[in-house]
């Protein structure tokens, strides 16, 4: 309780991965790290609705590629 009313300050917010996309991207690619093991759940994109609601850590959605 102490903890809660004294010493923990939690702040909240969006993340802008966008901003370190690009070094991230380039460290998954040069060092090869398995970036996949860190998906906890993969499920398909029609299934999105009821995997969101899974206790998972990592859900990745995949889909067809879009026509364009």
């Amino acid at each position: 309780m102490r903890m809660y009313a004294t010493d923990v300050t939690l702040r909240v917010g969006v993340s802008h991965a966008r901003a370190t996309l690009p070094e991230l991207l380039d460290f998954v690619h040069r060092t090869g790290f398995p970036a996949e093991r860190v998906t906890t759940l993969l499920a398909d994109w029609d299934d999105a609705p009821s995997v969101y609601t899974a206790k998972t850590t990592k859900l990745v959605l995949r889909r067809d590629r879009l026509a364009g």
